[in-house]
């Protein structure tokens, strides 16, 4: 990760950098993104994919808010009871500039019902 203005992180894939990128934590939720400014950008939307395969969904959890910024990148087959691919907490800011959301559901767990206002 390298320090950026505005972001304390960020992830960068390298120019030409094609493929998907499947998560590897089971039936079971990615961490929470707890950092308070976060970008990822991707080599192009039409290159790269973030695969979320099922019961998976990008968590914005930075309290007192945050800025999460996603660029050049396809993020699919979410699935979480608040949004399917992308879920902010605390009033974090989202900025999307390239990306596409495909196959994302928002679906009901348990006793939690799925809700709306997510991605």
């Amino acid at each position: 990760m390298n320090a950026a203005t505005g972001y304390s992180n960020v992830i960068e894939f390298q120019a030409g950098l094609s493929g998907a990128i499947a998560t590897q934590f089971g039936s079971s939720s990615l961490p929470p993104i707890k950092t308070p400014f976060l970008r990822i950008t991707g080599s192009g939307r039409d290159l790269v994919t973030l695969d979320l395969s099922s019961f998976q969904v990008l968590k914005l959890a930075a309290i007192n808010g945050g800025l999460f910024a996603l660029e050049d990148i396809n993020v699919v087959n979410g699935v979480g009871n608040r949004g399917g691919c992308l879920n902010s907490e605390f009033g974090a800011v989202l900025l999307l500039n390239r990306v596409c959301f495909a196959d994302c559901i928002a679906l009901a767990s348990g006793a939690m019902a799925a809700e709306g206002g997510a991605i």
